[in-house]
């Protein structure tokens, strides 16, 4: 059995964030094509029904990905575990948050532009000019705004994730043990 290093480690991450990445930014050009299919109860319920398939997947792809690191090479510890699941998250938050940029951006900006066309008109009596002219400058900044967002959420929750799971799956009762740091 192979012993583990970073380079395994690094090589490792990017392939399981393209299953990752792949997952999340198909999440969103499915949900955003269902959206824009104008039946909001269908893509409302299609929607929270992919969100936990998504949510639930994605924990699961984790549990997967880190075994099978346990299982392929010798010495993987705590601490190996987290830094493989930091990566995998970089990676996959970059490439969802790219996908989200080019579905708002080039695929569906027909839907951006209908749900701020849908605030103005619902709330264009209480708005007044500045308020006004700062959804005009978001509307046209939303991809960027969009690509921003899930970039950092998309990090941060599979950080969060890799964070718990290595503990687990290392063995350890919590995770601030810090034995093997």
């Amino acid at each position: 059995m192979e012993k583990i290093s970073g380079k395994i480690i690094s090589s490792e991450a990017a392939v399981a964030a393209l299953f990752f990445g792949l997952i999340s930014g198909g999440y969103i050009f499915i949900n955003n094509y269902i959206v824009g299919l104008d039946a909001q109860i269908l893509a409302g319920a299609v929607g929270i029904i992919l969100w936990l398939a998504k949510f639930v997947g994605c924990i699961l792809l984790m549990r997967f990905f880190m075994k099978k690191l346990m299982r392929s090479y010798e010495g993987v510890e705590r601490n190996q575990l987290l830094g493989y699941g930091t990566l995998i998250a970089l990676f996959s938050s970059i490439i969802t948050a790219a996908c989200s940029y080019v579905a708002v951006q080039y695929v569906f900006p027909d839907i951006t532009k209908t749900a701020f066309d849908t605030m103005y008109q619902s709330m264009g009596a209480m708005l007044d000019s500045n308020s006004t002219a700062m959804l005009e400058k978001m509307e046209a900044h939303y991809a960027s705004i969009s690509l921003w967002t899930n970039l950092i959420w998309c990090f941060v929750y599979g950080w969060l994730l890799s964070v718990i799971m290595s503990s687990t799956l290392a063995n350890k009762k919590n995770i601030f043990d810090d034995d093997d740091i």
